[in-house]
């Protein structure tokens, strides 16, 4: 899928054959949460499935697209960000030395 894609057009992620093989991780906040957040329905899988790839600390294209959706939903996550240049650097490095440039 297009991450530019706007919102309305989005497949879930349970339906992308993509992610067939990921478990999604759904947010701890505890037995008895003080303050609970309503989040919507699209943030909060996307997050249950970014943690799923955080936890098994992949580091593929499909990482980084699923990285960069959640950066639309939430572009003040620090540890999303930190993520999505980790993401970035392999991604681009496997790409280098698959066509062979070297001394990047």
């Amino acid at each position: 899928m297009d991450v530019l894609q706007k919102s309305s057009e989005r497949i879930p992620l349970s339906q992308r054959p993509e992610y067939a093989d990921v478990k999604p991780v759904a947010q701890d906040d505890g037995p008895n949460p003080i303050v609970p957040i309503s989040y919507t329905d699209e943030f909060r899988e996307t997050m249950d499935y970014f943690r799923a790839i955080y936890v098994a600390d992949e580091r593929s294209l499909r990482a980084l697209q699923l990285t960069t959706e959640v950066i639309k939903l939430n572009a003040g996550n620090y540890t999303v960000s930190s993520c999505f240049v980790l993401m970035h650097a392999y991604v681009f490095s496997t790409l280098y030395r698959e066509i062979g440039v070297r001394n990047f």
